[in-house]
């Protein structure tokens, strides 16, 4: 049984938003692919050492409640 995988937002802005995982995700490359790939990001990177996920996006074409989904729904927990 996997723990359950928790995702807080640790800093907001317009166009920018860093998330803190609970846990590393299980696949944190391919996670930072496919959030990548959505309309309306313009970068995604993952620190592993301080589990955080660090994305620009353009705030016309996506919401940072879709992007809180997105991380959520590719990141299981380890």
């Amino acid at each position: 049984m996997q723990d359950q995988l928790e995702l807080i937002v640790i800093h907001r802005l317009p166009g920018r938003l860093r998330l803190r995982f609970s846990q590393t995700p299980l696949l944190p490359d391919r996670m930072v692919e496919h959030i990548q790939g959505h309309a309306g990001i313009d970068s995604v990177k993952f620190t592993a050492e301080t589990e955080n996920l660090l994305i620009h996006f353009d705030q016309n074409e996506i919401t940072p409640q879709e992007i809180l989904l997105r991380a959520g729904l590719l990141s299981p927990a380890r």
